[in-house]
């Protein structure tokens, strides 16, 4: 029995043998030409569109380029248009850490710009708030 399993083996390795592993290896090239596949390439190159077809993918091309160019450039200007400026960022985040109703940060700011700082804080917003006014609009 055992003689019998080992020679049903031997017959199996050698037509295993026989069948694939004396098959050389076999390249892209030949196992598509053998199985009839062509490439993308190929098939493109083969089935070339017509002159006026090939001209009317081009144009077509160009106007699809221009109108995703123009959404682009729109969206770009919007996103520039709403985006605060550092200026602004710096003022709404020195207002948020209540800076402008700071007497430190008032005095030192109108001593800075060459204005005596009132004695009072409201007076002092007041100056500030005047300064801001006439510099934007003189300068």
């Amino acid at each position: 029995m055992d003689d019998d399993e080992s020679e049903s083996r031997k017959r199996r390795i050698e037509e295993y043998r026989k069948k694939i592993a004396v098959r050389p290896l076999e390249t892209p090239k030949q196992y598509r030409s053998r199985v009839g596949r062509i490439s993308r390439h190929r098939y493109l190159m083969d089935n070339r569109p017509a002159p006026a077809q090939r001209k009317a993918e081009i144009e077509t091309y160009h106007e699809s380029v221009e109108r995703v160019t123009a959404k682009h450039q729109q969206v770009l200007a919007d996103i520039k248009a709403n985006t605060p400026t550092f200026r602004e960022k710096q003022i709404a985040y020195d207002k948020a850490r209540g800076a402008y109703e700071s007497r430190t940060f008032l005095e030192a700011t109108l001593r800075m710009k060459g204005i005596d700082p009132a004695a009072d804080i409201e007076d002092m917003k007041t100056q500030y708030e005047e300064w801001k006014r006439a510099f934007l609009e003189g300068g």
